[in-house]
């Protein structure tokens, strides 16, 4: 798969810069990719009912973190000295979060090809927090 087309244009990372050498980095994501772990048309994977379920526990436990500071807003408002208003933007923002991911970030998994994609996102989120 060629994903040229998605990546700036960078030339490459002789000319010294990250941007370059990440550019190059993702570009080539399939050359140090396990044969493995490649996607193979004539052999696709099998959605099993395992599978099926890692996903469904995982989404599940995803969706549940949204809301275990419920329980404690109360704590927290008094042990950081805040009205319980204030207190209260917690679970909005989080939830406000989950809401523009779903929203904004997951339909870009059909535009742009997904492992460079997902690369891009954890770079993100290394690079931010």
């Amino acid at each position: 798969m060629n994903y040229d087309s998605f990546l700036p244009e960078v030339s490459s990372s002789d000319d010294g810069t990250l941007m370059g050498a990440v550019v190059d980095l993702l570009a080539d994501a399939d050359d140090f990719m396990d044969r493995r772990c490649r996607y193979d048309p004539a052999n696709p994977p099998k959605f099993s009912t395992a599978l099926n379920l890692l996903f469904a526990f995982a989404g599940a436990f995803t969706v549940a973190n949204l809301y275990y500071n419920h329980p404690i807003l109360h704590l927290l408002a008094g042990e950081f000295n805040v009205s319980n208003e204030r207190v209260s933007l917690i679970p909005t923002l989080a939830q406000a979060g989950y809401a523009a991911g779903l929203l904004f970030l997951c339909p870009l998994g059909d535009v742009f090809p997904r492992r460079l994609y997902v690369l891009s996102l954890v770079l993100f989120t290394a690079t931010v927090w």
